[in-house]
């Protein structure tokens, strides 16, 4: 029997203050530009209906808080722009490589057939996350 282990990225493989504010930013700075309210209106109505709705996109679509219709594209492409990703690479340390060990170690003795990671992210948010904390481990 196939066995698989299902696990979140961001906050549980990823715990990373760093990133989580970098991301945490940009996605304030969307729902300004989609809303056109402040940047402190923005981030208390992200902070009130993120929980609720799990996506930044649901939420302004189902509130109508954006007068356009707000797609998971659009929102990936202005949270993980180019400028953001390349700061990835000099947010991790010590304590993400420990922790990524920790991981891997956990997923090699449970001899799981797939591995899979549940995120909101896009691939390449992942991905360089991922790469940038394994080439800091080498």
């Amino acid at each position: 029997m196939s066995r698989s282990l299902f696990l979140d990225f961001d906050g549980v493989l990823l715990d990373n203050k760093q990133a989580n504010q970098l991301v945490s930013d940009k996605v304030t700075r969307f729902v300004s530009k989609k809303t056109r309210y402040p940047i402190r209106h923005a981030k208390m109505i992200n902070d009130h209906f993120y929980p609720i709705y799990g996506h930044t996109t649901k939420f302004l679509n189902a509130t109508k808080l954006s007068k356009d219709v707000v797609t998971v594209k659009e929102f990936n492409e202005f949270v993980y722009d180019e400028e953001t990703m390349q700061q990835v690479p000099n947010l991790f340390g010590h304590e993400d490589i420990e922790l990524y060990n920790q991981w891997a170690s956990a997923v090699c003795r449970l001899e799981v057939d797939q591995v899979h990671i549940f995120s909101n992210a896009p691939r390449i948010w992942i991905e360089t996350c991922l790469e940038s904390i394994q080439k800091h481990a080498s």
